[in-house]
């Protein structure tokens, strides 16, 4: 409920008149106390003002009483009696009891207890007064007034003190202060308005009041409103009074001058009426609205200075005491003086207006406002409160697509999730929760509990707008050497400053901005950098290393799409290039591959500003992976791969200054690490490698006091751990067992006897010496049988006949050896059966008798050897078939009957089988892998003077078959995958002309077909898996003097005949898919330079490329099927080719 003006003022003059009749002596003690004090004096001290302090009374009895609340004065004028007599004005009277800010006069007052709405009074004085807990006021007495005649019940006036300083007021800006040499008048000085008076509740809250003029003129009896002169009042009211603690804006005019002009103390005895209307706001019914309510106004007429010049009119005590309350001065007295407000209308005006407010609060209202940032909104509440309470902002319910928060200026910063793009909304619950009611509505939430303190304010924000990203790429640079890689300048930006993210089209994400293309390549984005770098795959390279490659193995396109994540992307393409293998310097040396197809390849780089050359090793991985290193010095023979994948390579640096050597072995390992060994000597021979990786090499060093060679043994362990073995006598032979245990085979020679004496040292793959075997004679070669043990030749003399004894050595796996003397002279190589048996033929010769004596001596593991004679028998070759028979061919001769050859099959120590055939051998006995066996064999015909030649097929289960030939053999026989043998023949016609062909025998003998050839064959023939025969011809063209190559491949009889590109330059290297490949070059003679090709023949055709640089060495198998060929490119660059793909199927 609401409470009208005119009810305000009714309750104010009820409450006054009760006060007044209750107590009607107050208001007659009140005229006999000091009439220029509305508070308690301060005591006076040292002239320094200081301000009280103290909470204001709330709900008590007002203090501030002339008579009861006036301190002592310690010193100074100013001291009032003790009976309530006016004392003279004390120069510390400077503030009133309850007035926290300075006095005109430049005191500070705080009194006892004083009235919560008294300002302070204007001080003459520089005192200090100080109180018993009054409470401080807000606002400052008005300066540059005319100071107030004090007139003393003896009649007697003071003058006060005219040396007051004001300093303004809180919340005033302080004006210049000048000296005022204007008399004093009468007229009242003008004010912009008086400050409204704001009481506060008991616990601390600040309570301020308007300070009345000191010389003002009473209202005249014809005012319409009722206000305090010089302030206009409202007639409406705006809302709400102040809350506690605050002030209204209306400020007083301050001259900021000080007042010299001393005052006429000659008393007036002329008598005043008093002037008292009904102020218009009070006699116009307003009904319920809402009017400005200013106390100050109504109550407070502030004190006016006159002079008595008549007797005074007197006035009842019951009005008096009435004027009093109400600060209105009386009809008569003994002397016209100006009468002090009374704090009781103030402490009720208080009271009234805090209990409206208290019991009628309002819901603070906002009216958000939003300012759009980066990344979202800074959003104003702009938020009010009626009462002028303090509010507190939460956030009730959070945005959905963002966050937001308070700031601690009350403003809300919103801030959008990344890649939000829609709009958004959250709740803010403002509240001014205190000690308030909100009327009916506070009673309600008892039983609603919604809290009428608090008012929700939905925050509605609008979907962003958004500017898309955008991105650009620069091209590619060129592929490295040895990687491959190639990078390139990224640029993406975005205008609304949103983080990006990138994609690529295909591409699998394997880390942040790291990409894995569709073709398997590595793609890795820096925007921060601005760069990309791309990485082929190990594959694709090895596909763009293809002889025919097509443009989609040599490049990639890709698509990076940038997108910011609130619907705006950008895409951009590049194609990235694929370079092949490539390896930095020239080629040098073969290039070996491992089991598991990982291939290493030396190059160089030489500098011809310094001269200094640098060698790498480049490994290529069965997936295209190259690493390359760089190893110590000049390579001086091949690389070797162990069998476990690692290289080595043994390498040399010369010091000019020295004019001496070093050498090292360097290990580099599939994954590319190398690790260099240096020798303590100059190696002799190539380094052997051991199944499980150590390193062999001998070395020389010279004795320093004999200057005689001496030989070690440098065993290098996988480990890197290098142990050093001198040897006996001068090197003749390195071999390395099956369990990698090195044999050395040295010896020396006894000059006065002249006997040479062998040494066979063992040495283990940890580099012990396990044993060191004498064997007489000098050294012949070393084989090794499956089982490990060793088989060591040597010859000697005999002392009586000087005829060669051959001795073989059984060295067992146990160290043991065991000699057996040969009968005879050694004919065909040692050769040792899949059973370990070691076999070996031999020959005597009587030359008396013309008879040759044929021996296969069997020497068992154990030693024990077993000699088969074959007698009257020339000795021809010895072969072993796969099942361990073997099969010795000797021939007679008879020129009468004519010669016969027999072959003769042996198991184990006993003949199984004689075949004789007409003719003398030609060549040894070919055996296939069913264990067929073919002997080839030529008779003369003495009609023709012409060679016949015959084959006999021997099958492994004895049957014989007996074929005669249709030309002379060129060449060996040789045999198929299907076990077919097949000859290259040739014939000449009666012109003289030569004809070529090949002819193909099955294991029954019989002659399946005859291929012609065109042109001169030249190597043997070479056979694909599925059977098919390839043979390089030529023909030299007799006008031109050119050479033309052809390759003809036969299967099941039909020739396909392809004539290459230039000269012939490789062998014919067939695949496991059975494609052939081969090298041809050609020479432009005006120029010198030479173009290479290769040539592929499938069973759909054949194409010839060209390789792109000069071959170095022959194309390498992998064991995947794929070929390999080192090119040299010119420029210190070398290129891998890979004449043929990895086979994507087996071979059947």
């Amino acid at each position: 409920m609401r409470i009208s003006q005119k009810n305000r003022v009714r309750l104010i003059a009820a409450a006054a008149g009760v006060s007044l009749f209750l107590n009607p002596g107050q208001a007659a003690a009140d005229q006999t106390g000091s009439l220029s004090e509305s508070s308690s004096q301060g005591s006076a001290t040292s002239g320094s003002a200081t301000s009280g302090s103290g909470e204001a009374p709330s709900g008590g009895t007002p203090s501030g009483n002339a008579n009861t609340d006036r301190g002592d004065s310690d010193t100074g004028d100013g001291n009032s009696a003790d009976d309530g007599s006016p004392g003279d004005p004390s120069p510390s009277d400077g503030g009133s009891p309850s007035d926290g800010g300075e006095s005109p006069g430049g005191g500070t007052g705080s009194g006892a207890g004083g009235s919560p709405g008294d300002g302070g009074s204007p001080g003459t004085g520089t005192g200090t007064g100080t109180g018993d807990g009054g409470s401080p006021g807000d606002n400052e007495s008005p300066g540059a007034q005319t100071p107030v005649t004090d007139t003393p019940a003896n009649g007697a006036a003071t003058t006060p003190d005219t040396s007051s300083t004001h300093n303004g007021s809180a919340g005033i800006e302080p004006v210049e202060e000048s000296t005022d040499t204007t008399p004093p008048t009468t007229t009242p000085p003008t004010y912009a308005g008086t400050p409204a008076y704001t009481g506060s509740a008991e616990g601390g809250g600040a309570s301020s009041g308007t300070n009345p003029p000191a010389n003002t003129t009473p209202p005249a009896t014809d005012q319409s409103t009722f206000s305090e002169p010089g302030t206009t009042t409202a007639t409406t009211e705006p809302g709400p009074g102040p809350g506690p603690g605050e002030r209204v804006t209306t400020e007083p005019t301050d001259t900021g001058q000080t007042d010299t002009t001393q005052p006429n103390t000659t008393q007036t005895d002329t008598p005043q009426m008093l002037a008292f209307s009904t102020p218009a706001s009070i006699l116009t019914e307003t009904g319920d609205t809402p009017q400005t309510f200013a106390p100050a106004a109504f109550l407070n007429a502030g004190p006016t200075t006159t002079t008595a010049t008549t007797p005074p009119t007197t006035t009842g005590q019951a009005v008096a005491g009435l004027f009093v309350i109400l600060g209105l001065p009386t009809l008569g007295g003994p002397a016209a003086t100006t009468y002090a407000t009374h704090p009781a209308p103030w402490t009720l005006l208080w009271w009234v207006q805090r209990t409206r407010s208290f019991l009628h609060n309002q819901t603070p209202t906002a009216t958000p406002t939003l300012q759009p940032t980066i990344d979202g909104y800074t959003i104003s509440l702009n938020a009010t409160d009626p009462d002028c309470d303090p509010l507190t902002t939460t956030i009730a319910s959070g945005p959905a697509n963002g966050t937001a928060v308070v700031n601690s200026d009350g403003t809300i910063t919103y801030t959008a999730s990344p890649g939000s793009p829609t709009a958004d909304q959250f709740t803010v619950k403002l509240s001014d929760t205190g000690p308030h009611f909100h009327g009916l509505a506070s009673l309600l939430s008892i039983f609603t509990g919604r809290d009428p303190h608090t008012r929700y304010v939905t925050i509605n924000v609008p979907a962003p707008t958004n500017q898309a990203p955008t991105i650009n790429l620069a091209p590619p640079s060129q592929p490295a050497l040895g990687s491959g890689t190639v990078t390139g300048t990224l640029t993406a930006t975005d205008p609304d400053s949103d983080p990006l993210t990138f994609t690529v089209n295909g591409a699998n994400t394997t880390g942040t901005n790291i990409f894995t293309t569709a073709k398997g390549a590595t793609l890795l984005l820096d925007p921060a950098m601005g760069t990309y770098t791309y990485i082929p795959s190990g594959a694709q390279r090895l596909a763009a290393s293809y002889l025919h490659a097509t443009s989609d193995d040599l490049d990639e396109t890709l698509t990076i799409t940038v997108d910011d994540g609130r619907g705006g992307t950008d895409s951009a393409t590049v194609i990235a290039p694929v370079a092949g293998i490539v390896l930095p310097g020239s080629p040098n040396g073969n290039l070996p591959i491992a089991a598991d197809g990982t291939a290493y390849q030396v190059s160089f780089d030489y500098d011809p500003d310094t001269g200094v050359v640098t060698n790498y090793v480049t490994v290529i991985t069965p997936t295209g992976t190259t690493i390359v290193t760089t190893v110590a010095g000049d390579p001086y023979s091949d690389i070797q791969v162990d069998p476990g994948g690692t290289a080595h390579l043994a390498s040399y640096t010369y010091n000019p200054d020295t004019g001496e050597s070093e050498f090292y072995i360097a290990a580099i390992t599939p994954s590319g690490t190398s690790t260099a060994t240096q020798l303590t000597g100059v190696p002799i021979g190539s380094l052997q490698v051991a199944p499980n990786g150590t390193v062999y090499q001998v070395i020389r060093t010279d004795d320093p006091v004999s200057g005689d060679a001496v030989y070690h043994t440098t065993t290098i362990t996988p480990a890197g751990t290098t142990t050093v073995t001198e040897l006996i006598g001068t090197v003749a032979d390195l071999r390395i067992a099956p369990n990698g245990t090195a044999y050395h085979t040295t010896s020396t020679y006894n000059g006065s006897t002249g006997q040479y004496t062998t040494y066979v040292t063992t040495i283990t793959t940890t580099g012990t010496l396990t044993a060191v075997i004498p064997l007489a004679g000098a050294p012949g070669g070393l084989q090794f049988a499956p089982d490990g043990t060793a088989y060591q030749t040597t010859y000697t003399e005999d002392p009586v006949t000087g005829d060669t004894i051959t001795n073989v050595t059984t060295i067992t796996t146990a160290g043991n050896a065991i000699r057996t003397s040969l009968f005879g002279y050694p004919f065909s190589d040692l050769l040792i059966a899949p059973d370990s048996t070691a076999y070996q033929s031999t020959y005597t010769y009587d030359a008396t008798t013309d008879v040759y004596n044929t021996y296969v001596t069997a020497i068992t593991t154990d030693g024990t050897a077993t000699r088969i004679s074959l007698l009257d028998a020339i000795p021809g070759h010895l072969q072993i078939a796969p099942d361990g028979t073997v099969y010795q061919t000797t021939y007679t001769y008879d020129p009468v009957a004519g010669d016969a050859t027999y072959v003769i099959a042996i198991t184990g120590t006993a003949v199984d089988l004689e075949v004789r055939a007409d003719g003398t051998p030609n060549g040894g006995p070919v055996i296939a892998t069913d264990g067929t066996v073919y002997q080839t064999t030529y008779t003369y015909d003495p009609a023709t003077g012409d060679l016949v030649y015959n084959v006999v097929a021997i099958t492994a289960i004895g049957g014989l078959a007996f074929t005669q030939l249709d030309g002379a053999p060129y060449g060996d026989l040789q045999t198929a995958p299907d076990n077919t043998a097949y000859y290259t023949l040739y014939t000449y016609d009666p012109t003289g002309d030569i004809s070529f062909f090949i002819t193909a025998v099955d294991s029954s003998g019989v002659l399946t077909a005859t291929t012609p050839l065109s042109g001169v064959p030249t190597g043997g023939l070479t056979f694909a898996p599925d059977g098919t025969a390839y043979q390089i011809t030529y023909i030299d063209d007799p006008v031109t003097s050119e050479t033309s190559y052809f390759v003809t491949g036969v299967a099941d009889g039909i020739a396909t005949i392809t004539p290459l590109t230039g000269y012939w330059y490789s062998e014919v290297l067939i695949a496991p898919d059975s494609s052939a490949h081969l090298i041809t070059y050609t020479s432009d003679h005006a120029t010198g330079d030479m173009t290479y090709y290769v040539t592929s023949i499938t069973a759909t055709g054949a194409t010839t490329t060209p390789l792109g640089g000069q071959p170095w060495g022959v194309p390498q198998l992998r064991p995947d099927g794929s070929v390999l060929q080192t090119v040299d490119a010119g420029n210190g660059v070398t290129r891998i080719v890979v004449i043929k793909p990895a086979d994507t199927a087996p071979v059947v």
